[in-house]
């Protein structure tokens, strides 16, 4: 999500920042927005058409990724991060 486009990060990043501050916006936490992932929980085909596509160029990943976009389909953001790890660190 793109809220603004700057020319330089820190000039751009504080200029943002104050803006924000003075218009008093909630703190918005993208973790907690998975509308993104909405339609793939109703429709599963949209997971195996994602893992077909990426392991069609890399085989050896097809598993590992299987499993962690799953994850982000299934499960809360902190369960997902949990779990992403043990699947790493296999």
């Amino acid at each position: 999500m793109i809220d603004e486009i700057v020319e330089t990060a820190e000039a751009g990043g504080t200029a943002f920042l104050r803006k924000v501050l003075v218009d008093k916006r909630p703190l918005r936490k993208l973790r907690e927005d998975d509308s993104k992932l909405a339609a793939a929980r109703i429709d599963r085909a949209i997971l195996t058409i994602a893992v077909a596509s990426t392991t069609k160029r890399v085989r050896r990943l097809e598993a590992p990724f299987a499993a962690a976009i799953a994850c982000a389909i299934d499960l809360l953001f902190e369960e997902r991060r949990k779990k992403e790890y043990t699947l790493s660190s296999n």
